[in-house]
């Protein structure tokens, strides 16, 4: 009789459809947790940038972190790919065996780039995100081809700001 075949199968069916829920559940955690530019955008405003300043930056935080993915962001709490900073005033708990900034939290590393910020004297208010992308550029942030490093930016600005 065909009944106990038929009775695992149906088990199996219900195992199967059971653990594709809990990964779909896992997965959907993962994106729900993974808000990490509405915190970085509310620690910006808080450390004394204005809401625009705050959308650009935030999107460049999620370029530099590859969506807030990267090690560095993951291990070190560093949202910027910030080196040694020791020439300048900083919030560095130490560095990584890359030379990476590691940082307590994400406040750190925002209050740390804050330091950098002042301390290569760039303006408070950006007229553009291209504008704020070419000052960086000028002053040795980022060492990428401009027009890549401006349109990484400006991808996770679409993204998170629905701006360009």
């Amino acid at each position: 009789m065909p009944w106990p075949g038929l009775i695992l199968l149906v088990l199996l069916g219900l195992l199967f459809t059971k653990l594709l829920k809990a990964k779909s559940r896992r997965k959907e955690k993962i994106i729900s947790d993974n808000n990490y530019q509405d915190n970085v955008y509310s620690l910006l405003i808080k450390e004394g940038f204005n809401p625009f300043m705050a959308s650009i930056i935030t999107s460049q935080a999620a370029f530099e972190t590859a969506d807030f993915t990267s090690q560095a962001f993951i291990k070190n709490n560093n949202l910027f790919g910030m080196g040694n900073a020791w020439q300048r005033p900083n919030k560095q708990a130490g560095i990584d065996k890359y030379g990476l900034g590691v940082y307590n939290s994400i406040e750190d590393s925002i209050q740390d780039f804050r330091l950098y910020y002042m301390y290569k004297k760039l303006d408070p208010v950006y007229a553009s995100l291209d504008s704020y992308i070419e000052d960086l550029k000028e002053k040795k942030y980022f060492t990428a081809d401009l027009d890549q490093y401006l349109a990484g930016v400006k991808v996770y600005y679409k993204k998170y700001f629905n701006g360009l």
